[in-house]
């Protein structure tokens, strides 16, 4: 099935379980489960929907250079995004036409702790890490940087700097780090720890409010403006996040090359079979 569809189809699944609880509520006597929020299985559900990966990537091939797959990855977000936002429209249309009303929230949820935040980041690397196939150390390390990220994250928000430069920092930081370390000592996939490092920064939570402030809800009505402005904040993030993880891994690049040649400096040539052995020195060239 066309991607498209994929996402229409998902977002009408994702709509009918909102407004069966929506039902269900309104309904307490066959509410086996108690009252159900309608707006978290939409954010839950639509979250795994929004492409903000696959935007990201697209952003940072475009920093790096590669403009023909960063063009592509750019069209298939659109794509993806048009599917959803479709699903989203004519599902809640069609919720209000069978005489349910299904109320999502336009408001942001309220974050947990800082705590939280830090146990959130790791999982989420992680659990991105699994899905590829990540061996142990690989997973080890995919850890260690979402820590790294993060708290340097964190620490830039405390400074007051702003979640823009925040989650340009974060990034950049772990990505300098595992870039000099893992292909120096280990030989670990240093591509996709900094893939899986990144994805906890991945603004899927501003794209969908954006979404949402565009097609409106029961609870606010549609303001094209309004979500124009929060899918900009959105863009920005991702730029910010691909930014960083560019510049990190071009600094560490530059550090391992250096790191390489001055070893290069102290090794001894061999000398043929039949001649002296060669005194340590430079090596020619």
């Amino acid at each position: 099935m066309p991607t498209l569809f994929q996402q229409l189809f998902g977002a009408w699944l994702i709509v009918g379980f909102a407004a069966g609880f929506t039902w269900l509520n309104a309904h307490p006597r066959f509410a086996v489960l108690g009252y159900v929020s309608p707006t978290a299985i939409a954010v839950g559900g639509i979250f795994q929907l929004v492409v903000g990966a696959r935007f990201v990537a697209g952003i940072q091939d475009a920093i790096d250079g590669f403009y023909v797959t960063a063009s592509a990855r750019v069209f298939e977000v659109v794509m993806m995004t048009t599917g959803l936002v479709v699903g989203l429209v004519s599902g809640l249309d069609l919720a209000r036409g069978l005489g349910v009303a299904v109320y999502i929230s336009s408001d942001a949820p309220a974050l947990g702790s800082v705590p939280a935040g830090f146990a959130g980041a790791v999982l989420t690397a992680l659990l991105w890490a699994i899905s590829y196939f990540a061996n142990r150390r690989t997973l080890l390390v995919t850890a260690i940087a979402a820590l790294v990220a993060w708290a340097t994250y964190q620490g830039v928000l405390l400074s007051g700097l702003g979640p823009v430069v925040a989650n340009f920092a974060g990034p950049m930081v772990a990505a300098l780090g595992v870039t000099l370390v893992v292909r120096r000592w280990w030989q670990l996939p240093a591509f996709g720890i900094i893939n899986a490092m990144g994805i906890p920064f991945v603004p899927g939570l501003t794209l969908y409010l954006g979404l949402l402030q565009v097609v409106g809800s029961s609870s606010a009505p549609a303001d094209p403006s309004k979500g124009a402005a929060t899918l900009g904040t959105a863009a920005a993030i991702a730029l910010a996040i691909a930014g960083g993880a560019s510049l990190g891994v071009y600094l560490g690049r530059g550090g391992r090359e250096r790191t390489s040649r001055r070893g290069k400096r102290h090794l001894v040539p061999l000398a043929a079979p039949g001649e002296p052995e060669a005194k340590p020195g430079p090596v020619a060239g």
